[in-house]
């Protein structure tokens, strides 16, 4: 099975970058509460975005990106 296929079973329309933060920020045991103060934005933003509710910006994504030390394109 590919991920994309996995994604799409396990976590229906949530767009992957959705997905992606979400797993990256319980992999490394943070909150959303935690991560919304490293990055500077409020816990709910947080949640919107791993809901697929709020889009990810570059300049978000960024910040993103450097706290799991990844690629920010991940996010867009």
């Amino acid at each position: 099975m590919s991920v994309d296929r996995f994604i799409e079973e396990c976590f229906g329309d949530l767009p992957r970058w959705a997905v992606t933060l979400q797993g990256l920020r319980n992999r490394e045991g943070l909150t959303q509460k935690k991560l919304g103060e490293i990055i500077g934005v409020e816990q709910t933003n947080i949640s919107k975005m791993e809901w697929g509710k709020r889009h990810i910006g570059k300049q978000l994504a960024m910040r993103i990106a450097k706290v799991f030390d990844i690629d920010y394109r991940l996010f867009l």
